[in-house]
């Protein structure tokens, strides 16, 4: 069975069209926000515990929710394996 982080059959998803200055931009604005929202994420754990706003099983989703976008984004950008 593949596990979440397996990478899916070659051929199976669209790619990032390099090319298209507006598909670059729009893959960049939806790469920093799940950036962003990882670290904000990150630096509310760091806190101290009375100080932060999220719970751990806020945190768990919140950072999971961000690492899998950023897996699914650096997917999509990533060319496919010519051999």
């Amino acid at each position: 069975m593949a596990s979440s982080h397996d990478p899916p059959p070659p051929g199976n998803f669209p790619r990032l069209d390099v090319t298209n200055p507006t598909a670059v931009a729009t893959w960049l604005a939806a790469l920093r926000a799940a950036l962003a929202d990882a670290h904000a994420v990150t630096e509310d754990l760091l806190r101290p515990l009375r100080e932060r706003e999220l719970g751990h099983v806020k945190h768990r989703e919140l950072y999971g929710d961000a690492i899998h976008t950023i897996d699914e984004l650096l997917t999509f950008a990533t060319p496919p394996d010519d051999r």
